[in-house]
Order: C-alpha cells, then sequence, then structure tokens
C-alpha cells in the first residue's frame, strides 16, 4: 500500500508540543523557564538607586530642618546673661561669706548662702560650677531641680588657696526641665556668683596673677624664667617634681619659715605656687644676673670683686645666726643688684634653701655635666655623704673665690671622667691649679678655706676681715699721691 507525502515541503513544520510562557525573570530555553541573572541585576541596579535617592532627600530634609531649628533658637541664644535677666530669682550674686571689708585668711573655711526661686510654670534645673584653682569651693546642694513657683536655699563653704587681687566668680546654669542631656548648650543660660572677698596677704600665689616674659635655663628640673608680678621683675623657678599632699603642705610650711629669714642680703622669696602642674617659685629679680656672667661680661673690677665677698660673707654670718646652712655656694648663686661699689649692697644671696629638704621628695635628677660642676664646689665629707655644715660652705665659698678671681671655671683642663670620679679624687685631696697671677694673700685664703682638715678653716668673720682689708688696700692704691 502506497503512502502519499502531502507535506509541502516549504511550509514549516509544527512543533508537536506547544510553547511554554514564561513568568517575568524568566527566559524560555529548550523547552524551559530559565531564571534570568540579567534581570536580577536590573532590579538590584534599580532598588539601589532608589534607596540612594530616598537618602539624599531625608538627609537633605534633615539638614533644612537643622538650619531652621539653629536660626530660631538663635534668636533665644543665651551664653552669660545679666544678673537680672536671669530665669531664676537669687538673693544676691555677691558672696562675702560674712567678712564684707574684712580681710580672709588662706586655708581657712567660711560660710554663706543664697536662696533660688523659680518663678516660672515649668520646672527648672540648676548646677553650680567653679573650676578656679584659687579656692576650694562646696556648695549644698550642687544641683537642684525647682518646681513652678518653689525655692530652695544654697549652702556655700569656701577655703582660699591663694592672695591674689580678684578671685574667680562661680557660675549658676540653668535649663528647662529636669534631663540635661538632649539640652543643646544654646538653650542653658548662665550668670555669675562673685566672690566678693579679701584674702590675707602670704607666699601663696595665683599662678594667673605671674607673667612670663624670657626663658634663661631649661633644664630637667624646670624651667627658669624672667617675669612679672605685682608689676616687679621676678624670678620664675618653676619645679617638676612628683607632688603629693604631704610635699604640698610641708613645702608650704617650710617656706613660710624661710620667708622669715628677711635680709636685704639674701634673694627675697617672694611667694610661691601650688597649683598642681604649675609648682615654682617666685623669687627676687637680679638686675645683672650671677656673679659668673658678670665676670664673663668683663664687668669684675677689683673692687666689685672684694664688694662681692664681703657682701657674701655678711650674708652667710646672717644665715648661720639664724642657725641656717647655706649648702650650694658657688659663683651663680651670687646674684648681682649693683655694679656700683658706693652702693650699700652689690650681691645677695641666692639659693639658700634644699628643695629635696623643704619638699620631702627624692632628690632632683641633673645630667652628668651639671654632676659634675656641682661636685666641684661640695667639700670631701660632704662628698663622702655627711650633712653640709658651716665649714663646708667654708670650702665651697674657696672654690668660688678662685673661679671670680681667676675668672674661668674650676678645673678647665677637666682632668676627671665623670663625676664620681671627680668625687673620688676630691675626697682624697685633689685641688683646682691656682694661676700664678693671682695675689699670694687671696692665694692664701683660698688654701685655707679648702684645707682638707675641717677645722683648719677659717671663719665666716675672718674672711669677712679679709675681703674690709682687701677693699681698703685697692682705694688706697687707686688714690692719686699728692
Amino acid at each position: 500500500m502506497n503512502i502519499t507525502n502531502n507535506t509541502n515541503p516549504n511550509e514549516t513544520s509544527i512543533d508537536p508540543q506547544p510553547r511554554i510562557i514564561c513568568p517575568n525573570g524568566y527566559l524560555y530555553v529548550k523547552g524551559e523557564c530559565i531564571k534570568s541573572k540579567e534581570w536580577i541585576m536590573a532590579i538590584s541596579i534599580g532598588s539601589t538607586i532608589l534607596i540612594l535617592f530616598v537618602l539624599i532627600i531625608i538627609i537633605t530634609a534633615w539638614i533644612l530642618s537643622r538650619k531652621r531649628k539653629t536660626k530660631k533658637r538663635n534668636i533665644y541664644k543665651y551664653m552669660q546673661v545679666d544678673f537680672n535677666n536671669f530665669p531664676l530669682t537669687i538673693s544676691k550674686n555677691n558672696l562675702t561669706f560674712e567678712n564684707e571689708g574684712r580681710i580672709m585668711q588662706i586655708n581657712k573655711a567660711f560660710h554663706d548662702e543664697i536662696n533660688v526661686y523659680n518663678p516660672s510654670e515649668i520646672e527648672k534645673t540648676f548646677r553650680i560650677e567653679s573650676k578656679s584653682s584659687q579656692y576650694i569651693i562646696e556648695c549644698e546642694p550642687r544641683i537642684a531641680i525647682l518646681g513652678p513657683h518653689s525655692s530652695i536655699t544654697v549652702y556655700f563653704t569656701i577655703t582660699l588657696l591663694c592672695t591674689c587681687k580678684e578671685y574667680e566668680a562661680i557660675q549658676l546654669i540653668t535649663f528647662d526641665g529636669i534631663s540635661e542631656e538632649n539640652i543643646e548648650e544654646d538653650d542653658k543660660m548662665i550668670t555669675s556668683l562673685y566672690i566678693n572677698v579679701i584674702g590675707e596677704e602670704s607666699i601663696l600665689i595665683d599662678y594667673k596673677e605671674i607673667k612670663f616674659i624670657d626663658i634663661i635655663k631649661n633644664g630637667s628640673n624646670g624651667i627658669v624664667s624672667t617675669g612679672k608680678y605685682n608689676n616687679q621683675n621676678v624670678i620664675i623657678k618653676q619645679l617638676n617634681l612628683k607632688w603629693n599632699s604631704n610635699s604640698y603642705e610641708r613645702f608650704i610650711n617650710n617656706l613660710k619659715e624661710l620667708t622669715k629669714l628677711r635680709s636685704p642680703l639674701l634673694i627675697n622669696i617672694i611667694g610661691i605656687v601650688t597649683t598642681p602642674k604649675h609648682e615654682c617659685m617666685i623669687l627676687e629679680y637680679a638686675e645683672y644676673g650671677n656673679a659668673r656672667i658678670c665676670y664673663r661680661r668683663g664687668e669684675m673690677q677689683p673692687l666689685l670683686r672684694a664688694k662681692i665677698f664681703e657682701d657674701v660673707c655678711k650674708g652667710l654670718e646672717f644665715l648661720y645666726q639664724n642657725k641656717q646652712i647655706h649648702g650650694n655656694i658657688k659663683p651663680t648663686n651670687m646674684l648681682i643688684v649693683s655694679l656700683n661699689i658706693q652702693s650699700t649692697i652689690c650681691c645677695k644671696l641666692g639659693h639658700y634653701w634644699n628643695i629635696s629638704q623643704i619638699t620631702g621628695l627624692p632628690k632632683l635628677t641633673i645630667n652628668e655635666e651639671e654632676m659634675l660642676q656641682s661636685t666641684y664646689y661640695n667639700s670631701p665629707e660632704v662628698l663622702k655623704g655627711n650633712e653640709c655644715t658651716i665649714k663646708s660652705d667654708i670650702y665651697s665659698l674657696g672654690m668660688s673665690i678662685l673661679e671670680i678671681y681667676q675668672e674661668k671655671m674650676l678645673y678647665p683642663e677637666r682632668p676627671f671622667s665623670n663625676a664620681w670620679d671627680a668625687a673620688f679624687e676630691i675626697s682624697k685631696g685633689k685641688r683646682p691649679n691656682i694661676p700664678n697671677t693671682l695675689d699670694l694673700s687671696i692665694k692664701s685664703l683660698i688654701q685655707q678655706c679648702w684645707n682638707q682638715e675641717i677645722e683648719q678653716r677659717p671663719q665666716i668673720q675672718e674672711i669677712y676681715q679679709f675681703f674690709i682689708s682687701l677693699k681698703e688696700q685697692i682705694i688706697q692704691q687707686q688714690e692719686p699721691i699728692l
């Protein structure tokens, strides 16, 4: 049986299976619906753009809102407001601590009080702030919430820590509500409560009243500067020590005793600062610097040299009469206040105190060169660990006489490798060379002062008389022969 094929070869054959219609996100491939990666990417990119657009709108709206809010707040902005315009009613803004017009003692507690009233219809919070180093202030309460039309009494206890021209005010800060957490600084109102008191004259000084001018020395022990205090020139000696409460108290008490040693022959201790990180001594200013500076400038004429040691001996005699050892005699601690030999005083003694002793703190660290130079002026017995005495001062004075008369520092040939080597050799009897150009009488005095036998060293009165006689000889030699 013949079967006839009626299919036209030019016609496209029909797929026996119907075509599948794929949902969005899928493609028809070989009879199947496959998930489209490109579609996913398109959705992701589109979503990201949409999110960024929304974020931009939100941020822009927030910035505009902040600007409007800030603009509105600035209309009512208060930083420091007058006492009469403060939203709380305060009974007074001058605290006198019941001592109006009277002098208040330093380091003694005094009391005062104020009444604070809230005249508004809303709750208000206030707090009291003081960051002054001039006094310690205690407030009770320091923070309080006042309901509408309510009041409270605030009690103050003040202890003055130093003498100053004007004591810093206390700040009273208030804001609406009971929490400061969401309060902007601009919404807080501040007024001052003035400390209207007069502190007694004392050695305790407010460091803010000291003006620093020039640095003289910057060492490991602290900076030494020139400055101004109470319109007078001063020397400011900062003290880099590891302070504690006991050392502060000891420092203050010992300095009070030292300031009783008032003499025109001593550099005056004007005051001290015990504010943490600002500890220093304020000292009398010597216009011409120390004796070493003077001889290096060529200002040491024979009469002036004799006058300087005349003044030094008188200053030491004053200390000894008051049972005080100097302990650090050298040319850098002889301060020149006049170059005119007709002046009553040309030289004053400085550094007649031992910081380690008056504070109870460990000795200050010094560098190797400073240690070596200090060793030159220490007597053999002190280098062996004994305490300073009048006789050890005499030894140091002899070394100072040599330096000033030869106008160069001791041991210019530098025979020692370090301070320990110097201490060892000096303890055994080594001494500097004395120039042949020095007068024999001066040479003899120096050798007596540094005698290894302590009791063979001269008395301070003998040295004083030596320089009185020397000065008279120089004057006679300078007088013209008629």
